[in-house]
């Protein structure tokens, strides 16, 4: 078990307190690391990983979700296929936990009792100016333009982002009235590229949340398929007035000017660096390449 207690601000410490005994009721005696920020997660991966650990459940939201799956990616010593991840949900919006059915901690405990797992699709992202280089992984979402712009003024207004879903979409508001279209190329798999002028783009593994914010509604996180969202160069006046409001139930990409792609491998060019965002954090700069990783990880889950 390895806890965030800065997830959810400060929630996941609270949750775990209430669900201990009840984790250790169920499975019984379990090893425990609490983080100290997110850049440690990696080195207590490697330490559970190295002292024969196979499982690893993480206490917090998709952010610490995502460290951990990355943790395990690269570990360099056990293949991800070895190993399953399980989470006790406790962030902001818990995107991947209720997609596998873990929508409350109890029940994400009685999922960790059972030991169902199946395997999960990874995102991989390769982009200029990356961590040395390195290839960054994500479960939910690789974000270009205005995407990044909104969740970098989510990420400066943290009381806000106790609004769950709808801070994003407030962020996106004010990342429109601010900006405009750019001009993108996009390749996918083998067909030849194109240029479009957008607002930006979401790369999906996972579809998000209804009734908080789902970004690609089709998408499923074990089809080995990526789902792209074209945000298209529509008006100010329509983005504030239709497609931010539908980003809720995700009803937004059936709207004029958006456009859906799947693929197995996307390219993203532009004329200068733009930032690239997997999960919410930073992760290099265009050009960048997402491709997914079919069943890379087994994840716990619950039938719904």
């Amino acid at each position: 078990m390895i806890l965030n207690p800065a997830a959810g601000r400060g929630r996941a410490a609270r949750v775990w307190s209430d669900v201990h005994d009840d984790m250790r009721a169920a499975i019984g005696e379990f090893g425990f690391r609490a983080t100290n920020s997110g850049d440690d997660i990696e080195t207590l991966v490697s330490e559970a990983l190295h002292e024969g650990y196979r499982r690893i459940v993480g206490v917090g939201g998709d952010g610490t979700m995502s460290l951990l799956m990355n943790a395990i990616m690269t570990n360099g010593a056990v293949p991800p296929s070895e190993v399953v991840m399980g989470q006790i949900p406790c962030g902001t919006v818990n995107v991947v936990a209720n997609c596998l059915g873990l929508s409350t901690p109890r029940r994400a405990v009685e999922a960790l009792a059972s030991a169902n797992a199946k395997p999960v699709d990874v995102m991989r992202l390769d982009a200029a100016d990356g961590r040395d280089g390195a290839a960054r992984h994500g479960f939910v979402i690789v974000s270009v333009g205005l995407p990044v712009e909104a969740s970098r003024l989510t990420a400066r207004m943290p009381l806000v982002k106790l609004l769950g879903g709808a801070s994003y979409v407030l962020a996106g508001v004010l990342s429109v009235l601010g900006g405009r279209p750019r001009q993108f190329t996009l390749s996918t798999d083998n067909d030849p590229p194109s240029i479009a002028r957008a607002w930006g783009y979401f790369f999906c593994g996972f579809p998000g949340l209804v009734g908080e914010i789902c970004f690609a509604p089709e998408a499923q996180f074990d089809d080995g398929l990526l789902d792209c969202v074209e945000i298209g160069p529509v008006s100010r006046g329509r983005m504030l007035a239709q497609i931010l409001p539908a980003m809720k139930d995700g009803s937004y990409v059936r709207k004029a000017g958006m456009r859906v792609t799947q693929g197995t491998v996307f390219r993203i060019e532009t004329p200068g660096p733009m930032q690239v965002e997997v999960d919410g954090e930073p992760a290099g700069v265009t050009p960048a390449t997402v491709s997914i990783v079919p069943g890379a990880i087994n994840m716990i889950y619950a039938d719904q």
